[in-house]
């Protein structure tokens, strides 16, 4: 069969071929389609594209930040270059390709270099801030040695998963410890805070026209275990702090009254019918969200006096509830509000699912503490004064998981109704 020598291949019979180069052997790369120069030109021109596509790498490389990424590419671009169907010559493109790679590798290993002298440095860093006593400002600098960990390359090869373990590893132990940090401070805190209720039950407790209590020093023994108590979160101090103290100042008030006289039943029932009345006014309120009025409403409840005992445990619920529920209602609207600088602006079927999902969160914690509770109540039961004290604080915590319960329900319900009118 003749043969026909072509630029860079020939043709035999009807087909057209590569010529062999470098390590190549000779390559059949098509065949003659309608005329011989047209499949020619077609080949030549594969040849052309493939050829602008090496150029096209190479200023990709040099003008890259991160040239060691391209590595891999161009190997898999020379692989597919060995097979590729052009006629042209082919050996040039090759040793472009090499001249790349070797440069890349040569950059490769210096950055390796430069990379495990800056990770051994974020190591011993890392090494330093985690032992801060300061978990805030310690969390924030290893925080930022990651983000500076992650941005830094890989090390050489047989080193690079030491380096990874190593760093792994100071992480989940920092991560560790302060987790254990975190509850054991909340252990204490609740403990600080169950020993705080007790002291001011001990405060109520106190008779300050009993002829043998020297009031004046019991108080001063009060306040001297208040102070030695310790530390808690501010928010939730003041308002103890404040219960204590109005104990307190309300002791020396009281010492001058006369003997406690029982309530006539009459004067109950007639504190009951006020307490109905102000229930009435408070659903009212909460209803349309007055809740200034409904601080008021509180007041005034305070300052009635005992009602029938068969009355007071329901009726003081509902009251109790009924103020929580629209305390819920006032801190999930601020909440929304804080959470989403555009919350204002969106209409009420978004304000509603944005709020419904703050409250699943909030009901989350709040479901988490009450088993968490539940499930330390043999430790913290002393069988005298604390009792009390925690069967208070369970009541309150199941009030709290209720309500936002109830309130979730109701904001699921108008979800469905602005659906409806929509």
């Amino acid at each position: 069969m003749s043969k026909k020598e072509i630029p860079f291949g020939f043709i035999q019979g009807n087909e057209i071929y590569l010529k062999g180069y470098l390590d190549q052997e000779d390559r059949r790369i098509g065949e003659i389609k309608e005329n011989e120069d047209d499949s020619i030109k077609y080949f030549s021109n594969r040849f052309e594209l493939i050829k602008a596509k090496v150029a096209q790498l190479e200023a990709d490389v040099t003008s890259a930040e991160n040239k060691g990424s391209y590595l891999m590419k161009l190997m898999h671009f020379r692989e597919k270059l060995k097979s590729h169907d052009g006629l042209g010559d082919y050996v040039p493109l090759f040793e472009k390709l090499d001249e790349l790679e070797s440069s890349l590798r040569e950059l490769i290993a210096v950055n390796r270099v430069r990379n495990e002298e800056i990770k051994t440095a974020l190591l011993k860093e890392f090494e330093e801030f985690s032992r801060v006593v300061d978990w805030k400002e310690a969390t924030e600098k290893i925080l930022n040695i990651k983000d500076r960990w992650l941005k830094t390359g890989a090390v050489e090869k047989t080193l690079n998963q030491e380096f990874e373990d190593k760093f792994t590893s100071a992480m989940q132990d920092f991560f560790d410890r302060k987790r254990e940090y975190v509850e054991e401070k909340r252990k204490v805190t609740e403990i600080r805070t169950i020993k705080y209720r007790s002291l001011i039950d001990s405060a109520r407790r106190i008779n300050p026209n009993d002829p043998g209590t020297n009031l004046k020093v019991e108080v001063e023994k009060l306040r001297d275990e208040w102070r030695a108590v310790g530390w808690i979160p501010s928010r939730d101090k003041k308002f103890l702090e404040k219960d204590f103290n109005y104990k307190i100042s309300n002791l020396f008030k009281q010492r001058s009254r006369p003997p406690y006289e029982p309530v006539s039943e009459e004067e109950l029932n007639k504190n009951l019918i006020a307490k109905q009345a102000l229930l009435e006014r408070a659903i009212e309120l909460e209803k349309s969200d007055s809740f200034l009025e409904l601080q008021q409403v509180q007041e005034e409840w305070q300052r009635i006096g005992l009602i029938p005992k068969e009355s007071y445990k329901e009726l003081t619920e509902s009251f109790k509830t009924l103020c929580e529920k629209a305390l819920e209602k006032r801190f999930l609207e601020q909440l929304a509000e804080n959470k989403d600088s555009a919350y204002t602006s969106k209409n009420n079927r978004e304000k509603t699912r944005f709020k419904i999902s703050l409250l699943k969160d909030l009901l989350r914690r709040d479901e988490k503490d009450l088993q968490s509770f539940l499930n330390n109540m043999d430790k913290f039961n002393t069988g005298q004064k604390f009792d009390k004290v925690m069967s208070n604080k369970l009541l309150n915590q199941k009030r709290k998981v209720a309500v936002k319960r109830l309130l979730l329900h109701e904001l699921k319900a108008s979800l469905d109704e602005v659906h409806i009118q929509r």
